[in-house]
């Protein structure tokens, strides 16, 4: 694990995965909850595991007293599935996912580069990159 000067001062990334409780509850249990930012990240707003957790969370963060739009980001479809009225109706933040892009494939729009930006990754040269590379794959040539 990498210490504060390693990070130069960014935060530290936590992902839960899975809706093991004991998972859950170990890293909650190590989380200062009035410096945690989750990110609630589900283009349906229906995945079983995600809406599992933000419960957990959500009901953590109320426990605590502290105002969930201080502490919540949702990334889910701008119009459809059930975290964007949520989002409203929490008065949570919630950024898009595009309706075009699958939700497999969604790591270049604020599902993946949020996350990544928060730690300190140059999400600019990040998507820079990936269009330099989309332009290299639509030639035959790929010294």
């Amino acid at each position: 694990m990498l210490d504060d000067r390693a990070r130069d001062g960014f935060p530290r990334l936590q992902v839960l995965d899975n809706v093991d409780p004991e998972t859950i509850a170990a890293l909650l249990g190590r989380l200062k909850f009035d410096r945690t930012l989750f990110i609630v990240t589900s283009k349906s707003g229906g995945t079983a595991e995600t809406m599992s957790q933000f419960v957990i969370v959500h009901e953590k963060l109320k426990s605590a007293k502290l105002d969930l739009k201080n502490h919540l980001v949702f990334v889910t479809d701008p119009k459809q599935g059930a975290l964007r009225p949520l989002a409203q109706r929490l008065n949570v933040p919630a950024l898009d996912i595009p309706p075009s892009v699958g939700g497999r494939f969604s790591v270049l729009t604020p599902v993946g580069t949020l996350p990544a930006a928060l730690i300190g990754i140059d999400v600019k040269a990040l998507l820079e990159g990936a269009g330099a590379m989309e332009k290299r794959c639509e030639t035959d040539d790929l010294t």
